[in-house]
């Protein structure tokens, strides 16, 4: 190959005197190019620990490094790597690693940084493997993990007053993940294994080493559970709790659906009418509402409780101040407790026992409703995979998507 291909390749992958391109060999039938590199006799190195220069070598490890494939080969640089004897007495041999590669990575940094944007982009990890002709995607993995860890560690996280906390699940059972969310930036901002306040204690404290402090923080937005609850008390003292106002909703509709299920006993003409009762009315059309109608008629206990699961859902709407909502919600307990309805005086009972918590919504206005998104993206992201086979994947790739960091563009 003549010395303007060498000049290329050598511009291409920077590779610099006293470095060059000693020889490059092609084999068209197995499709492959192999670029061999060495360096010049007597050649002194840099210690790529405590960087001082002029080292000589000590000894040498042949090893190649996978790059994007040029023009359909596969291709690859090789290289015997340098082991220097660093003279301040203190790094003793440490090994040289060249400009094109990561310390301990076999793959170019330009193939690292192609394979990372894809994964960013969307693209599952084992689709990326088929793409760029690993077998294996284990072996990207192994770089993969390293960048993230080391973007995620550079995040500053001081300025976060505002969160919400959600659970996800990484598989079927009780395999949970409890996601950090910061509400301003709309961002994940952490990720840790379990769904408890000892999760949460965890989390906060891999955000304390990230810069966050516990006690500016203000706001959080949870649902009611009483782990999420004893997580937030212990570990963020100041943060005033906001119940979700959807998960508040959740437990309503439950309530109403239990009082179908207790009239379906006498009558079989709302067995399969759940959705029309749990359904917003906004969204019924004429024929949906119709039939909704019907069963309010005929079944004058669940009319009344469809009644009563509206008029609590309209405080949220109709609301515009903490005192008119505490008000109407007040009526609205006493109608409960009165409707001979065990259903929704239970579902009452809640929200007296999580009443700061609840009317709080009417100051602060914060839902998990972004936590919620980022939820369903995670949903998303674990189906197009197929599942992940371990929690570091998956932690990993939750980072990669969702708590903004940076392409990694190599120079």
């Amino acid at each position: 190959m003549n010395n303007i291909n060498y000049i290329t390749f050598e511009t291409m992958f920077g590779i610099k005197e006293p470095l060059y391109i000693e020889k490059i060999e092609t084999n068209h039938q197995e499709r492959e190019m192999h670029i061999r590199i060495n360096f010049r006799k007597g050649t002194r190195f840099e210690c790529p620990n405590c960087k001082s220069k002029d080292h000589p070598v000590n000894n040498t490890e042949y090893k190649k490094w996978r790059t994007l494939d040029m023009h359909h080969y596969k291709t690859w640089l090789h290289f015997r790597t340098t082991y220097i004897s660093c003279s301040s007495g203190k790094c003793g041999t440490p090994l040289w690693t060249p400009p094109w590669s990561n310390s301990g990575s076999t793959f170019l940094k330009y193939f690292e940084a192609f394979v990372i944007e894809l994964v960013q982009s969307g693209m599952p990890v084992n689709e990326v493997a088929k793409l760029v002709g690993e077998v294996y995607d284990t072996k990207l993995w192994r770089f993969i993990i390293p960048y993230v860890k080391e973007e995620y560690s550079k995040k500053d996280y001081s300025n976060v007053t505002r969160m919400a906390f959600d659970e996800t699940s990484r598989k079927k059972g009780h395999n949970y993940f409890l996601i950090t969310t910061d509400l301003d930036q709309r961002k994940v901002i952490n990720v840790v294994p379990g769904k408890d306040s000892n999760a949460m204690a965890a989390a906060i404290k891999e955000l304390e080493a990230l810069g966050l402090d516990p006690l500016k923080v203000k706001e959080v937005s949870i649902d009611m559970s009483k782990a999420f609850i004893k997580g937030v008390r212990e570990n963020l003292p100041n943060a005033q709790i906001t119940f979700d106002k959807f998960h508040i909703i959740k437990p309503l509709n439950e309530a109403l659906d239990a009082v179908r299920k207790q009239e379906s006993v006498n009558g079989d003409g709302i067995k399969n009418k759940r959705w029309c009762l749990l359904k917003n009315a906004k969204n019924l059309n004429a024929s949906q509402e119709i039939k909704l109608q019907q069963i309010k008629n005929k079944y004058p206990k669940l009319g009344r409780a469809y009644r009563m699961v509206q008029v609590f859902k309209d405080i949220f709407s109709s609301s515009n101040t903490r005192a008119s909502a505490e008000l109407e919600t007040k009526k609205w307990l006493s109608w409960a407790v009165r409707s001979r309805l065990e259903p929704i005086k239970a579902f009452a009972k809640t929200v007296k026992a999580h009443w700061e918590g609840y009317m709080h919504y009417f100051d602060s206005h914060i839902t998990n409703g972004i936590a919620e998104g980022i939820n369903s993206v995670i949903q998303s992201i674990k189906r197009s995979a197929r599942g992940y086979r371990n929690k570091d994947y998956f932690r990993t790739i939750i980072y990669l998507r969702l708590a903004d960091l940076p392409m990694p563009l190599p120079q």
